[in-house]
């Protein structure tokens, strides 16, 4: 079986190898990968829209990572079946994700996000009290046909509220951390599941599972995935930097300051609308970030981040979206009437001594 599972793997290595994929015309060297996954944490860290999701994946993983951690025990100790009955109850479970599979696109299109996730929760929760229940192998089948349709739709309205808002250049690393808190939380949980039928036995296990699915779905119900997916991601720029000296890519920091020109009576209420503007830095690669008034001219303002090197900068203006765009209005509206905010770069420099 395994070696079978290894061929099956043939035919996706060979479109892999096939593809062709355009290149993406940059003059930018490639990110180091360390640096890259700390920009990824980084924009993950800034951006509530992923965090919901990640929160509603979570959710989900960690009562029904309870099925998967005790199927095999409850099979043996409470159904008695053997291996090859083992495997059918595993096919019915992909059986009803697959048939998940071919309905959910109907469903798309009549109802929103929200219902069929809080419905393939509703379907997975009752199978997971159902699966501490049963006793033979046909209602141990059909209970598991219910939890693998229901686990699919909830998932896969989850990830793909995950792909829609996520901007391409951070895609990938955002999938990947979607699919660490998948594979993190399945593991701590599982020996916490295991520990609870160890000392309860698996039926009461798999009823405070389904409960607790129940449960932590209607409190998490506020985090609403209709609308995240319609944001506009369309990729905007801040346009080209030009400098008087000559940079090399991996120069830096870079510190860049932005000087606001707001009406002194409207400092407070700018203040508040800049906190858009500090997420949307940090997220798109500021390593620090601060908002500070001039105490000799009050209403002038200087926004200051910093940028690890200079090609990490140039990165960062291409990271934008139409949506970050709108997001900024409500800052912009307290400048003053015609003002333009004067835009600072200044290259790190650093000195060695005895410090005397």
């Amino acid at each position: 079986m395994f070696a079978l599972n290894a061929v099956s793997f043939a035919g996706v290595i060979l479109v892999i190898q096939r593809w062709r994929r355009p290149a993406r015309d940059t003059r930018l060297p490639p990110e180091h990968v360390v640096s890259a996954m700390r920009t990824g944490l980084r924009y993950v860290g800034n951006e509530r829209n992923i965090q919901v999701v990640l929160v509603r994946i979570a959710v989900v993983m960690t009562f029904s990572s309870a099925l998967a951690a005790l199927m095999p025990v409850i099979a043996r100790a409470r159904v008695g079946a053997s291996a090859g009955q083992f495997g059918l109850l595993s096919g019915a479970l992909g059986v009803g994700a697959v048939t998940a599979a071919l309905i959910i696109p109907r469903l798309r299109v009549r109802f929103g996000p929200d219902a069929i996730v809080a419905a393939g929760t509703s379907l997975l929760a009752v199978a997971l009290v159902g699966v501490g229940q049963v006793t033979s192998v046909a209602p141990f089948a059909m209970v598991l046909f219910v939890g693998g349709f229901g686990q699919l739709l909830a998932f896969t309205s989850i990830f793909a509220i995950a792909q829609a808002v996520l901007p391409a250049w951070v895609r990938g690393r955002g999938l990947a951390i979607a699919m660490l808190v998948v594979q993190g939380v399945t593991a701590a949980m599982a020996a916490l599941w295991g520990s609870l039928a160890g000392s309860q036995g698996p039926p009461l296990a798999m009823t405070v599972a389904g409960v607790g699915l129940l449960i932590s779905s209607v409190l998490v119900a506020p985090l609403r995935l209709r609308g995240r997916a319609e944001i506009d991601l369309t990729p905007i720029t801040w346009g080209e930097l030009h400098t008087s000296l000559h940079l090399h890519d991996d120069q830096g920091p870079v510190l860049i300051d932005i000087t606001w020109l707001v009406d002194p009576a409207h400092v407070a209420e700018f203040t508040a609308a800049m906190a858009v503007v500090r997420r949307q830095r940090r997220r798109d690669g500021a390593v620090t970030w601060g908002l500070y008034e001039d105490v000799d001219r009050p209403g002038h303002l200087t926004e200051s981040f910093l940028v690890a090197s200079w090609a990490e900068h140039e990165r960062q203006h291409d990271r934008p979206t139409a949506a970050d765009q709108v997001a900024q209005e409500p800052a912009r509206q307290f400048l003053v009437a015609g003002h333009t905010p004067h835009v600072r770069h200044h290259i790190g420099r650093h000195t060695s001594g005895s410090g005397r």
